[in-house]
């Protein structure tokens, strides 16, 4: 594999594929760690009022967290907060309401979870 940070990529050998629009490098483990070789701490904070229905921004903005939250490593720190008249934090209730967590798979589950539940 060769990968540039300006986006070409070659595997050789060759491999025939059909279409590469389910493709996107930058979204491959080698490459998020070349591009950010820090540990990222984020909060993902979406606008979930009425405006945001309008123009189909709400899906929009959910589909741009779910890529955020797919480029997390195991050295990350992540958590989402919704607001419309009130704030949801990821983890409301619980001990881990609004603290930042790891990268995991696991947690990456629930943030998508959270991300398609707004």
């Amino acid at each position: 594999y060769f990968g540039t940070e300006l986006g070409s990529f070659l595997i050789y050998p060759a491999q025939a594929r059909s279409s590469c629009a389910d493709y996107d490098l930058r979204l491959r483990p080698w490459y998020i760690e070349a591009a950010m070789p820090e540990p990222k701490d984020i909060v993902l904070i979406v606008d979930t009022s009425g405006s945001m229905v309008n123009n189909q921004r709400l899906s929009m903005a959910k589909q741009a967290a779910s890529v955020v939250i797919d480029t997390l490593t195991g050295e990350d720190f992540a958590t989402i907060v919704s607001f419309s008249s009130s704030s949801l934090a990821l983890g409301c209730g619980t001990s881990s309401s609004g603290k930042l967590r790891r990268g995991t798979p696991k947690a990456k589950k629930e943030f998508n979870a959270f991300i398609n539940a707004m």
